[in-house]
This record gives C-alpha cells, structure tokens and sequence, in this order.
C-alpha cells in the first residue's frame, strides 16, 4: 500500500490458480462489503470484508460472489498456508486482519494494480 509514493503498508498475498489467474490489470476500488453465503460465517475462509474492484478476468465466466458481484475482489482468508501460492479463482486473499485493515484505511475509488 502506498501513499504520496511511498510505502505505508506490505502484506502477502493469495492469486489465481492456473487456467483462473488473477489478471495483471490497473483498476480501482468499486466499494466495501460483508459478504454473505454460506462461506462466510466469522472466522470463515472468505474473510470478514470484501473489497470489489473494477475489474473481471478474462478467462473466468462464473463469477459469483456476494451472490451478485461479477469481478475479482479482494477479500480475507482464515487459511494462512494459502498465502504466498496460488489457490484462489482469480480473487486476491490476504489475511482476515489485512482485509479488514484495507477496509478501514482504503476508500472506494482508491486505485489498485495487480502485477
């Protein structure tokens, strides 16, 4: 995370897995929000916020989250071995304390680029 170019804020991240990789692409917070579903009771694996980005992937077609959202979002995990490889379909995970953290400092319409 940067701000006025320098860095405030590092953290490791989950992407895609092969055939759904998270797409290198320039894009921007849409807005926050809980999600709902099964998945998602406290402490779940899909993390207590997401963050939805402007952004889809090219190669996936069925994305489903929030039971509306269409794009790739940012959101937590309570599985900490799933950091650092890639094991998502196409979402960006980061840790439940680093979304929640993302949550309270990153506005919709801050700019995001997954390289």
């Amino acid at each position: 995370v940067f701000h006025k170019g320098k860095s405030v804020r590092s953290m490791s991240i989950a992407i895609g897995v092969e055939g759904r990789e998270t797409p290198a692409i320039d894009t921007f917070i849409i807005t926050r929000a809980k999600p709902v579903g099964p998945l998602t009771f406290p402490g779940g694996p899909i993390g207590p916020i997401t963050l939805e980005l402007a952004a889809w992937s090219p190669v996936i077609e069925d994305y489903n989250v929030n039971g509306r959202w269409g794009g790739i979002i940012i959101q937590g995990t309570n599985r900490p071995e799933f950091i650092g490889h890639d094991v998502s379909n196409g979402n960006i995970r980061v840790l439940n304390g680093e979304v929640t953290w993302l949550a309270a400092n990153l506005p919709p319409g801050t700019p995001v680029r997954i390289r």
